[in-house]
């Protein structure tokens, strides 16, 4: 509401209901724009120009603005936004500096007057001496001159457009959230040093980074009340900001700095193409990165460039390079052991509700995998890998995995007719008590024809364990008037 600034981002509020907590979410490039000082003919005041136009109805000038955004504003308090009002007008410093230009205007409402906000601070930006306005913001009447930096904000009279500011202007963040940065303080600068670094210090990077200020500025501290923990929605939306703030800041590091970048690899891979060798291929380091997260163990993430005649072009050739399948035990002992003791998956599933791996009464990895004879790609792209039965088993945690079919349908030394009636025998599939309730329920009030079409809508949409146990424990019901109906034709 007191906002000097405009978001660039796109807003989506589509995934905020009743059921679930407030979610700030931005899509789109974010970035903050400044309009001019006074608004053009017919247009309705928004974002700074609110603290210069109309001022007398100033409080109704800003519902308004509420109005078109949020269909909560009848819950907004006069008194309370003539509070903060008075509060900004008392103590913040880009407020004042506004209601000088208002003043300006009033006297001489043709008057040329273009606001100055200064980029570059004269002292020691590790301090937090409370600013003044003079430190930071000017008005100019007339043309600018040579006194304007190349970091200032210039706010012009009247423009009828949005100016787009620097995420490294000090006043970037406090322009965009007054109310956190109440009395002018500044937010990240280029210019803010280490704590207890001096000049000569050989440190190879003596400036705080952007990320580093946020980070600073966002700690929770014991005894100590934060106003930016505290504020809600908005607070949210401050960290959605910073975070673009810094993304923004990396990739216009990478963007600026192309000929920087790993320049001495270059240089030396022109030397040895200088000196007659022809193929550099095998020049410079292999690059990759060392994890250790399966099971704390280290893991290497590789990124390979394969020649032509090396590269996989069908699923068969996956297979010269990867293998699901559990190894011989006599034929390669060694890998056995390796792939026993580090690459099985389990135990999980009902015998162990507890794993990690579990969501909803199943693995949530997909395990067991299917079998098949052949390696194939998914529609996503993505090879599912050879698995066949060639009899080779782990035994893992005490629990043995099956070798072949009949295993599968084995249940406490019984085999079992079908693979649902193993699954029904092992607890993985649901008894159909509720739907034998329902219709002993319904033949209360229900005739014989609705009850058979109540029972084939539950055939027909899968959704009976065992069709022929609900059969029998209610079949006396399903035939009622059958007989007296064919008595009659």
């Amino acid at each position: 509401m007191f906002s000097f600034t405009s978001l660039g981002g796109k807003f989506d509020n589509s995934i905020n209901t009743r059921s679930v907590p407030y979610t700030f979410r931005l899509g789109g490039e974010n970035y903050h724009s400044l309009g001019s000082l006074l608004l053009m003919p017919g247009d309705k005041p928004r974002f700074s120009q609110p603290y210069i136009y109309d001022t007398e109805n100033e409080i109704s000038n800003r519902r308004d603005i509420f109005r078109e955004t949020d269909s909560n504003y009848e819950l907004l308090e006069n008194k309370i936004i003539n509070y903060l009002k008075d509060m900004l007008d008392s103590h913040n410093p880009l407020v004042k500096s506004y209601r000088i230009a208002r003043d300006c205007f009033q006297k001489n409402p043709d008057l040329d007057i273009k606001l100055r906000i200064i980029g570059t601070r004269r002292g020691d930006a590790r301090t937090y001496n409370l600013p003044t306005t003079s430190e930071f913001v000017s008005l100019i009447v007339g043309d600018i001159g040579d006194a304007v930096d190349k970091r200032d904000i210039i706010v012009t009279t009247q423009s009828g457009s949005l100016k787009r500011i620097s995420e490294l202007h000090p006043s970037y963040v406090p322009l965009q959230y007054p109310i956190f940065f109440l009395y002018g303080d500044d937010g990240y600068s280029i210019d803010i040093l280490h704590r207890d670094l001096r000049g000569s210090t050989k440190s190879k990077r003596k400036k705080c980074t952007m990320r580093e200020f946020f980070a600073y500025r966002f700690q929770d501290r014991p005894d100590t009340y934060s106003l930016i923990l505290n504020g809600g929605r908005l607070t949210q939306q401050l960290f959605v900001d910073a975070y673009t703030m810094i993304e923004t800041q990396r990739l216009h590091y990478v963007r600026t700095q192309q000929k920087n970048l790993r320049s001495e690899t270059y240089e030396n891979l022109r030397n040895i193409h200088s000196s007659g060798t022809s193929d550099v291929s095998s020049a410079g380091q292999r690059v990759y990165t060392i994890e250790l997260q399966k099971r704390g163990l280290p893991h290497a993430h590789i990124f390979l460039f394969l020649h032509s005649d090396h590269k996989i072009h069908n699923p068969k050739c996956i297979d010269n390079f990867i293998s699901a399948e559990i190894p011989n035990k006599n034929e390669d002992p060694e890998l056995y052991s390796l792939v026993s003791d580090h690459m099985m998956h389990g135990p999980c599933g009902v015998t162990h509700p507890k794993c990690s791996c579990m969501v909803d009464n199943s693995c949530s990895k997909n395990f067991p995998k299917k079998l098949q004879n052949e390696t194939s790609i998914d529609s996503n792209g993505f090879p599912v890998y050879r698995i066949r039965d060639l009899g080779n088993v782990v035994v893992k945690s005490g629990v043995r995995g099956p070798k072949c079919f009949e295993d599968i349908r084995t249940v406490d030394g019984e085999v079992c007719a079908t693979y649902r009636d193993a699954c029904y025998k092992r607890g993985l599939l649901d008894d159909d008590n509720e739907y034998i309730e329902a219709i002993e329920e319904a033949s209360h009030t229900a005739s014989g024809y609705y009850l058979r079409s109540l029972f084939a809508t539950m055939l027909i949409t899968y959704s009976l364990s065992r069709s022929d146990d609900v059969w029998e424990k209610t079949w006396e019901y399903l035939i009622d008037g059958i007989l007296y109906k064919q008595q009659i034709e």
